[in-house]
């Protein structure tokens, strides 16, 4: 067991001065699917040789899940440590198509040819990338590297209206071996203090804090709030955002899901239905004493 060092949730980032060169009207916090995919479209764009040189999203199809709850669907059978998934479910499965074709349909986010070099987190800071999703913990950097103006605001709902977002966390614990229990929990207290998440959340990396009394710290006084930036975006997203989804034997499961998904949704050599239902196949079996 660990105390939450500090969370991070996702939100969608955006370029301001590529949607103004593109006359596009910056996001808003009601925008849902199809808004986000009509801008996107406007926000793409080519050279004269038929190249893109601009897309409208970078697509993580790692963070599936957030798309999944924003359509309906769900990722397995229980909230914590499943042993079900649900992936092939209809609601599920069109979630999961339409993040591939985000990038092999509609052509509005890059394939990783296109970005080859960069890392999945470098991006949305180059400038030819009008939107990202993007984690609270990415933000100093961006502020830091980004030669534009921009922004964040919720992730798009789903076309029903449902909101949805991924919450992670790093944490703090003690080795039950140690030789100082009562020193290392007095430092624990301290360090998961909300004195100390004040500093962690208001300096250098301007963390999102884990604990609620912080929150109002976070919205006016961290680097991104200085900046004048929306970070109340995260405050309100950890709100309804949920634990990124973990099996039972979570580290085989993703040691299945990386092959596939790669097939699926980087190199594009395998349909999203053939691949979901292989990795469910897969689950299956891995589960089936459980």
């Amino acid at each position: 067991y660990e105390i939450p060092k500090y969370v991070s949730t996702i939100a969608l980032a955006y370029n301001k001065d590529l949607f103004k060169g593109a006359g596009v009207a910056f996001p808003t916090e009601e925008w849902d699917w199809d808004d986000f995919l009509a801008a996107a479209q406007k926000l793409t764009k080519k050279d004269a040789s038929g190249k893109y040189t601009q897309w409208g999203f970078h697509s993580q199809p790692w963070y599936y899940p957030y798309w999944v709850w924003q359509n309906g669907g769900e990722v397995m059978d229980k909230n914590f440590r499943g042993t079900k998934c649900l992936l092939n479910e209809p609601k599920a499965l069109e979630a999961l198509q339409w993040i591939h074709d985000l990038t092999w349909k509609y052509r509005v986010s890059p394939t990783s040819a296109e970005v080859e070099g960069k890392g999945i987190f470098e991006t949305f800071a180059l400038g030819n990338i009008a939107m990202g999703e993007t984690h609270s913990w990415q933000l100093t950097d961006i502020l830091t590297r980004a030669k534009f103006d921009w922004d964040v605001t919720f992730l798009p709902k789903g076309r029903t209206g449902k909101r949805a977002s991924v919450i992670f966390a790093d944490g703090y614990g003690v080795y039950k071996r140690t030789k100082h229990p009562k020193e290392a929990v007095r430092f624990l207290k301290f360090i998961t203090s909300p004195e100390a998440e004040k500093v962690m959340a208001t300096t250098v990396l301007s963390l999102q804090p884990s604990r609620k009394s912080v929150v109002p710290v976070w919205d006016k006084e961290s680097a991104m709030a200085k900046a004048g930036k929306k970070a109340y975006i995260y405050s309100k997203t950890a709100e309804f955002a949920r634990l990124d989804p973990y099996f039972i034997n979570n580290a085989k499961v993703a040691e299945l899901r990386s092959p596939i998904f790669e097939k699926v949704f980087i190199l594009n050599q395998m349909s999203v239905k053939d691949g979901v239902e292989e990795l469910v196949r897969k689950i299956d079996q891995l589960f089936k004493n459980k």
